[in-house]
């Protein structure tokens, strides 16, 4: 009876789960579709929030500064928080070419929330524009970003992916479609109307959007969500439409982990946000999504021991590989890497016991960053 009841319930989670990733692939597909502005100009503010970039911050400027955006339109904000090392010096070394650099030492708050609300305290332009200090962008990146802010748009995100260069073991190419599959659900999510998450890194919104929420409100003490929590309110709050950028000139890179440690970390930083998402039935469907996992978790090796008792995991499991392998797929296409396909086996092996392990650490457990310690509700 016990075995029953359980199969059923297995069942009915991996329908749900298949048909929220079926709602995510459709709005990869209308992705497409979305017509882009010609010929657009709006003042630009990059706001670049900084923490002991020391080793990368460089070279995050020496593409910036090569835009291929008018001059006068354009400003390069970066803002030191409370770095250690030799970040400021860098960045001096790159002023008078556009680039401005602010501190938050002696600022009531710290963090990157209120390292951004400083930037662009500071800055003139129409439009807000995020990337991280180790990042590089194309000298398009402005260029196309703009070309998505038809009148109704108030928010462009944008993929953030990792150099190919950077990839030099297993372990990187299997970030690589780890990073890539989040991204093309967030990015699904928004081509279906309804925004979940983004990233910080490739980011553009109107300043007037960004007003409307009043910034980052209740969520500015929080270690993360200066993405996601951002999008979701200006989605649910104002009149404004979020849209996603897909075409290469947009694509920004990033560096991946060196190791299991510092990449389980990256992740419990972004999961400890989500019981935070100002939409509460996102935060609710992410509850069933880790209860189904731990379910799965726990069922699949009696399944693998017991299967012509209890077949029912395992089927359910080969189900959502295939709805997993479905947005991956079209993801890879999508974001010209289908070179990273042949590791979705393994990848799918470990999406189960990793999504679990992440959870737990980011809701409950505690996290460093940036030699920055953060738990699930950051104080500062």
């Amino acid at each position: 009876m016990f075995l029953r009841v359980l199969s059923i319930t297995i069942v009915l989670f991996t329908v749900g789960y298949a048909t929220a990733l079926l709602v995510t692939l459709l709005g990869l597909f209308r992705l497409s579709a979305i017509l882009r502005q010609k010929d657009l100009t709006f003042s630009v503010s990059i706001i670049i929030p900084v923490r002991n970039e020391e080793q990368n911050i460089g070279r995050c400027l020496d593409s910036l500064v090569k835009q291929d955006y008018p001059r006068k339109l354009l400003e390069i904000i970066v803002v030191d928080d409370h770095s250690s090392d030799r970040t400021a010096e860098v960045v001096s070394s790159h002023l008078g070419e556009n680039v401005q650099l602010l501190s938050t030492k002696g600022a009531a708050t710290k963090g990157k929330k209120a390292a951004i609300e400083m930037g662009i305290r500071h800055s003139r332009g129409e439009l807000i524009f995020t990337t991280d200090g180790d990042c590089v962008v194309p000298s398009t990146w402005i260029k196309g970003m703009v070309s998505y802010f038809s009148p109704a748009v108030g928010m462009v995100a944008g993929r953030t992916e990792f150099s190919r260069t950077e990839e030099r073991s297993l372990f990187h190419r299997l970030q690589s479609l780890e990073f890539l599959g989040i991204v093309a659900a967030g990015a699904g999510a928004i081509g279906a109307g309804i925004p979940a998450t983004c990233g910080g890194s490739n980011l553009a919104y109107r300043r007037e959007a960004f007003e409307q929420t009043r910034g980052f409100g209740k969520g500015k003490r929080l270690v993360s969500g200066d993405d996601d929590i951002l999008m979701q309110t200006i989605h649910k709050k104002t009149p404004w439409k979020v849209t996603f950028a897909t075409v290469p000139e947009t694509f920004v890179q990033t560096q991946p982990a060196d190791n299991i440690s510092l990449f389980l970390q990256q992740r419990a930083r972004w999961a400890s946000k989500c019981a935070h998402y100002p939409k509460k039935w996102l935060v609710a469907l992410l509850a069933v999504i880790f209860f189904y996992f731990c379910l799965m978790l726990f069922s699949l090796p009696f399944s693998i021991h017991l299967f012509s008792q209890f077949p029912v995991p395992l089927i359910c499991f080969s189900l959502k590989a295939a709805a997993d392998l479905a947005v991956v797929w079209t993801g890879c296409i999508l974001f010209r890497r289908r070179d990273l396909l042949p590791f979705f086996p393994l990848a799918e092996i470990f999406h189960i016991p990793y999504i679990v392990l992440v959870s737990i650490l980011g809701f409950f457990g505690r996290f460093s960053w940036k030699q920055r310690e953060g738990k699930w509700h950051f104080h500062t």
